[in-house]
């Protein structure tokens, strides 16, 4: 984590305490900090220091809450810091987005933003990208985050890291997603985003797909809307600030179709069995 007051040089900076106190004693910090004036307050590093404090609250000491599904982990208390937290992460990003952007450049688990992150991303699907205008894979929870059958032990992990820590932005609001196919020679997903979280619906016609990102380990991405033949093309680096939006400057279409080179699941001719299927079983019916 960058820490702007070692670039100051000097150890006995007030604020350098007020982090340490944050991650040793969190509700004191957060009186301390309540009393200080308002452009102090607004200080980049107290900010920090705030956050580390709600991190703290909410998730106690490291290790404490872990797993994929943090359903029922968390104390009323903890579910208020969490909030806190994740509203804190918000002022930080508005009020100074280019330390925003260095502490959240790459992805660290144990940043204490990536934690508040992680955390909201799996009590409320969906939050880190409705607060900030943005979220990772990285974030997401377990079958939050689900393949198709083979596809997974098929990508290689290099690929799959790439595209977990790319920040994602100007798409429609999604709480989970799923991998549909992969082109091996381009190093690119396909994946649908979908409108409910995995976790919590019985399949996913049931969570609702919203359409689908075809991604690159380069960062590079677009989108195309269930149904529609275009969507928004988003380069390696782009990081503008801004809430979401759920349309964007449109182009081709360039999601890959099955080829030699793309694994994926054929649904057309799972479709066509069925019926076929159905059609058999309802002849030997009307023999009996």
């Amino acid at each position: 984590m960058t820490d702007r007051t070692e670039q100051q040089g000097d150890g006995a900076d007030p604020r350098r305490q007020m982090m340490e106190l944050a991650d040793t004693d969190p509700h004191e910090a957060l009186d301390w900090i309540g009393r200080l004036d308002a452009p102090l307050a607004q200080d980049s590093i107290v900010q920090m220091a705030k956050i580390i404090a709600f991190r703290r609250i909410a998730l106690g000491a490291p290790g404490a809450k872990s797993g994929t599904d943090y359903g029922g982990a968390f104390s009323e208390e903890e579910l208020a810091a969490l909030e806190e937290g994740l509203a804190a992460v918000r002022a930080l990003q508005d009020s100074d987005p280019e330390y925003f952007q260095e502490q959240t450049e790459t992805y660290d688990p144990k940043h204490p933003i990536s934690s508040i992150l992680i955390a909201a991303e799996g009590v409320w699907p969906g939050s880190v990208q409705r607060t900030l205008g943005w979220t990772r894979f990285n974030y997401f929870h377990g079958k939050q985050f689900g393949y198709a059958p083979h596809l997974n032990d098929g990508i290689p992990n290099p690929v799959k890291q790439a595209v977990y820590q790319w920040k994602l932005r100007d798409l429609p609001l999604f709480k989970s997603a799923f991998v549909i196919g992969f082109a091996r020679s381009q190093e690119r997903l396909s994946i649908w985003l979908l409108e409910e979280d995995l976790r919590r619906t019985e399949n996913i016609g049931a969570a609702g797909i919203l359409g689908t990102l075809s991604i690159s380990s380069d960062g590079s991405y677009q989108f195309s809307p269930q149904g529609a033949d275009v969507g928004g093309a988003h380069a390696a680096g782009d990081d503008s600030g801004g809430a979401a939006s759920d349309t964007g400057d449109t182009f081709p279409d360039e999601v890959a179709g099955p080829n030699d080179d793309t694994t994926s699941i054929p649904w057309i001719g799972i479709a066509l069995a069925c019926v076929l299927l159905l059609i058999v079983i309802s002849c030997v019916r009307q023999m009996r």
